[in-house]
């Protein structure tokens, strides 16, 4: 087993380097792809596109680094473990399971950096990665509620953040179930959680139902979750009052809705505190 980790680390390793220089030829390349694009006028769709993906190429490269670094400091300390034989062996095995999946995610996320470079792909982030975005845009903006929204529909979603964001609220988008149910795990263990899910009843991967029981279920009964929908009759009663939901139909006016979230989260945030004390 040393053997074996000691050749993963140590070509982890060598990778990291490797890839460091090809990396700083490529964000030549790209710049250079970024303004020949910017010369033909009606590529202006084209040049968003890239400038989009190349934020999140640079965003996913620092955290690549990062997890060599924590993979390095995983290492040390099974090898200290190893060499002291004072910890258990449930403990060294704890290590060595993470030490394998942090070494394993780190290779992975190094093919994708390749496949964005030599295909122009676009580069999905890690779940743990975008909340750590998140969460530092919101410290920047010193707003006071996070919320994120679940919608499939890509009008709906370009439409939502002109209608829900203010002057207290940041708003973060999942396009499926799946995704906002991994962006709000990972938001629950960092330092500013979610304060509310605003979720479209009919989402792939998982529903809205199902994601509100998923929550409710995790012991948490402190985020406000809201369902919408065009189909309020679909939606059974005994759900919204099992999972303490709101019901929006799609059809509340627009107007209405940031004044209506706002009213929701300070009421939630009131009865919190009241619980607290």
């Amino acid at each position: 087993m040393a053997d074996t980790l000691t050749t993963a680390v140590t070509g982890l390793a060598s990778g990291l380097a490797s890839a460091i220089l090809v990396y700083l030829g490529t964000r030549v390349q790209a710049g250079a792809q970024e303004k020949a694009a910017q010369s033909q006028g009606s590529a202006s769709v084209q040049v968003a596109r890239i400038e989009a993906d190349t934020a999140s190429e640079t965003h996913l490269w620092e955290y690549v680094q990062r997890q060599g670094e924590e993979i390095r400091e995983l290492f040390d300390r099974w090898q200290q473990a190893e060499a002291a034989r004072t910890k258990s062996e449930a403990e060294r095995a704890k290590i060595e399971a993470e030490l394998v999946a942090r070494t394993v995610e780190c290779d992975r996320l190094q093919n994708e950096l390749r496949k964005w470079r030599e295909g122009h792909v676009p580069v999905v982030l890690p779940a743990r990665l975008q909340a750590e975005i998140m969460a530092e845009a919101h410290r920047h903006t010193g707003k006071t509620y996070r919320v994120l929204a679940v919608e499939d529909n890509a009008d709906i979603a370009a439409l939502l953040p002109r209608v829900l964001e203010s002057e207290s609220v940041a708003l973060s988008l999942a396009y499926d179930g799946l995704e906002a149910w991994h962006l709000y795990q990972a938001a629950c263990q960092g330092p500013q959680p979610f304060d509310a899910l605003l979720m479209d009843y009919a989402v792939p991967g998982k529903d809205g139902g199902q994601l509100c029981e998923a929550v409710r279920a995790a012991g948490d009964d402190k985020t406000l979750l809201i369902l919408y929908t065009a189909h309020a009759e679909m939606v059974s009663p005994a759900l919204i009052e099992r999972v303490r939901a709101h019901l929006w139909p799609k059809t509340f006016p627009a107007s209405e809705m940031s004044a209506e979230l706002g009213r929701l989260l300070k009421d939630a945030e009131s009865r919190r505190e009241t619980r607290s004390d």
